[in-house]
């Protein structure tokens, strides 16, 4: 079967709309509270972290990953406002060159965030396994210096998102894309089957879901909805698009941060339960607890864009529709460990905790 003879019945095309009805709508206002306490929560934790290191933390040698870190993440939370009133519209209302910058500065501060996560996992592991050489080697300078390589590498390597990102448009409304796509002819979505049975479905679902199957089969009759030699073209970009991206964020965004995650910390819980100089019952809970909570939230994520390349691949329009549509909330799970990351890493540390305590009271102090 060809890319492009793959045809869809008026009934396969409501049964999508009831789906739609069903899940869409209670999934739009849920992403968006989801949003909202995400960047609220992450936005404190990070600015916190932020503060503490620039102002309280002065000789620890992990500050500068933990800076660093925690301002990605800043970063990323600051435009997931963007990301949650777009959901909750179910379109892109701000623009062409809004939804360029977006994409690319969300990709620069995730790969950003991913390396120096590793680089934080690596260092962390050096000074428990390798104490002299870190110590000897692992300066604070270093540091430094790789954190800016790593942000120059990930500027330079999301410059293509510039290229080819891009807004267009299906019917009345909008979309923010990694690929740039031609806008669809308004004159060519008016419904051209006739319905056997009276629609009581909402009117504003049925137009939006029979737009983009004209949009992306690109030839719909009376009877069925199939796509022509011009949706080669449509699909073609598709699939390269998420190609590009699904597979970089598979092996770099996922499998490797997470072997890494997991080896730094399993070898530093057998350390220090060898040297016996620390509580190990509760560093293997923080162990555990950074493992999980990075699985459990990249997972879903990960998942859902092979489930949609896959789709995509076999022009699986029904099953591309039904991910899509709950894809914001798996981005949402995802985000999560934007606001999680200052609690694993630095706010459970005793010594960010006594610096706070520290600073807290020195402001009750001075203001008595």
């Amino acid at each position: 079967m060809s890319l492009y003879s793959r045809c869809y019945s008026t009934e396969e095309i409501l049964d999508l709309i009831e789906y739609q009805i069903k899940y869409s709508v209670p999934l739009r206002n849920f992403n968006f509270v989801l949003s909202l306490v995400t960047c609220v929560v992450g936005l404190i934790g990070n600015a916190i972290v932020i503060f503490f290191n620039i102002f309280l933390m002065k000789k620890h040698k992990s500050k500068i990953w933990f800076l660093n870190l925690a301002i990605t993440d800043f970063v990323s939370l600051l435009l997931l406002p963007l990301h949650a009133f777009a959901v909750l519209k179910g379109h892109w209302p701000y623009g062409k060159h809004i939804c360029k910058i977006f994409l690319f500065v969300i990709c620069v501060n995730m790969y950003a965030s991913i390396f120096i996560l590793i680089a934080l996992n690596l260092s962390r592991v050096l000074s428990v396994a390798k104490p002299m050489f870190h110590r000897t080697f692992i300066s604070q300078r270093v540091s430094q210096w790789i954190c800016t390589m790593i942000w120059i590498i990930t500027i330079f390597t999301s410059l293509p998102v510039l290229v080819f990102s891009g807004e267009f448009k299906i019917g009345e409304d909008r979309y923010c894309s990694l690929f740039c796509a031609k806008d669809l002819d308004d004159a060519a979505l008016k419904p051209t089957f006739n319905l056997t049975e009276p629609l009581n479905l909402e009117e504003k679902v049925y137009l939006d879901v029979y737009n983009k199957f004209h949009y992306f089969c690109n030839g719909c009759t009376a009877e069925k909805c199939c796509g022509d030699e011009n949706t080669l073209v449509i699909w073609n970009n598709i699939i390269f698009s998420l190609q590009c991206f699904t597979i970089p964020l598979l092996v770099i965004g996922y499998f490797l941060p997470f072997c890494v995650i997991m080896f730094s910390n399993i070898t530093i819980a057998v350390q220090v339960q060898k040297s016996q100089t620390v509580n190990t019952h509760r560093l293997y809970k923080i162990v555990i607890t950074i493992i999980i909570v990075y699985f459990v939230t990249w997972t879903p994520l990960i998942l859902g864009e092979i489930i949609l390349l896959a789709a995509v691949k076999n022009m699986n329009l029904v099953a591309m529709f039904k991910i899509m549509t709950f894809l914001p909330l798996l981005c949402n799970i995802a985000y999560t460990n934007c606001c999680l990351n200052p609690i694993m890493y630095v706010l459970v540390g005793r010594q960010t905790r006594a610096g706070l305590a520290d600073f807290l009271s020195s402001i009750s102090i001075r203001s008595n």
